[in-house]
């Protein structure tokens, strides 16, 4: 899986509005998906380097820098 690497999380809440809009489009012809979908993804802070990032949007016409999923960026809570 990719996702959309940001330097800020502005940057990342920003892209991830645009991306729900076109998610939107979409599914326009759903109103019960729209009405229970509030948002495309919710960007998190890699701890590797600070950097924001969420799961690219299939349905998105925006290019952003990419990069394959490390399971290395977030903190492992499995042990909590």
């Amino acid at each position: 899986m990719n996702y959309n690497i940001f330097d800020s999380e502005e940057e990342a809440l920003q892209a991830q509005a645009y991306d729900y809009e076109k998610l939107k489009i979409q599914y326009q012809d759903n109103p019960f998906y729209l009405e229970l979908t509030k948002t495309w993804a919710i960007p998190r802070q890699r701890v590797t380097d600070q950097k924001w990032v969420y799961l690219v949007c299939p349905f998105s016409d925006a290019v952003h820098t990419q990069e394959e999923y490390d399971p290395s960026w977030f903190e492992d809570l499995s042990n909590i």
